[in-house]
């Protein structure tokens, strides 16, 4: 298993919850995306805590927004934050 810090970790979290949200592949609702990582990292994780990545990424009930290609930044609730580092392998 690879070491991520925990802002990579972080990176990667939310590109998983994207992919699980809304990829060409997947299509889930925010509870199941929520279920999905709560399960894989033994962490809970809330319909909020997904909300809260997928609105700041700016998808609106899995519409792409117009400038989906370009970089951005995220700034997540220190819970969130707090969560996504419990989550992070490295950490256990």
């Amino acid at each position: 298993m690879p070491f991520y810090s925990n802002a990579e970790f972080a990176e990667k979290f939310v590109e998983e919850v994207m992919h699980w949200y809304c990829s060409d592949d997947h299509s889930n609702t925010q509870e199941e995306v929520a279920r999905r990582m709560t399960d894989k990292y033994h962490v809970e994780f809330t319909v909020n805590d997904i909300r809260e990545i997928t609105q700041s990424t700016g998808f609106s009930h899995r519409i792409k927004p117009e400038n989906s290609s370009k970089q951005i930044v995220l700034r997540l609730s220190k819970n969130l934050r707090d969560k996504i580092d419990k989550a992070n392998p490295q950490k256990s």
